[in-house]
């Protein structure tokens, strides 16, 4: 049996199993702000969805659905994925790799990569063509040494949507599948850090786990 306890602004999930548990941080800081449900006037994420596994080898396997709109030409996204974090005075690092970029018909999109302060910048961009209105991502990736051993359980600790967004992601979500142990307890909170609002939905079965915010998701600089 697994207990967990989420918190939206960030997102907090406590795995407790017996033998091998394991706690699950995920950062999901945002402004509390309602999400337009209809199709939007200026720059946004419409919607960023995130399925993420957790592997025996205590890696993360990690696909993202983005669906941005832009209501002027562009050439493409960039999206700030973190390798490092600082936890308790302490610099975690978790390298990813095995980055793969679709569109949404499977096929391959070309991206380059920028390593820099602890953040995997890919740049999603096409200098040839510009676009404007919808266009779906879809981003895969491995993280590494994303399990963290404390002495009763073990730590996950995960930004979902990331760094970097200079426009509002406007509903996000986040499947988890742990295969080696089944959910149990779900508390979920919802807002800016410290809220006790629950404004999210919550869908658990077994080993799998859905949680989205209905919230507007706005990140500034010091994010």
């Amino acid at each position: 049996m697994v207990h967990f306890v989420l918190e939206l602004g960030g997102l907090i999930l406590v795995f407790m199993k017996q033998l091998i548990g394991f706690l699950v941080v995920v950062l999901f800081f945002f402004q509390a702000q309602v999400a337009v449900a209809q199709q939007p006037t200026k720059e946004a994420i419409i919607r960023l969805d995130s399925d993420m596994v957790i592997n025996q080898d205590t890696s993360l396997t990690i696909t993202e659905k983005i669906v941005y709109f832009t209501p002027i030409e562009k050439h493409g996204i960039y999206r700030y994925i973190p390798e490092k974090y600082r936890r308790d005075g302490v610099i975690h690092s978790n390298p990813i790799s095995e980055v793969s970029v679709t569109d949404e018909e499977g096929k391959q999109m070309a991206f380059s990569t920028i390593r820099e302060k602890g953040v995997l910048t890919l740049k999603i961009v096409d200098p040839e063509q510009t676009f404007s209105g919808k266009r779906i991502y879809n981003i895969s990736y491995k993280v590494a040494r994303a399990i963290l051993r404390q002495r009763d359980f073990d730590e996950l600790h995960w930004d979902i949507t990331g760094e970097g967004w200079q426009f509002p992601v406007l509903t996000s979500s986040v499947t988890i599948r742990s295969p080696f142990a089944a959910s149990g307890e779900v508390i979920c909170f919802v807002g800016p850090v410290g809220s006790v609002s629950s404004d999210c939905t919550v869908n658990q079965k077994d080993n799998l786990l859905k949680i989205e915010t209905r919230e507007e998701i706005n990140y500034g600089d010091n994010f």
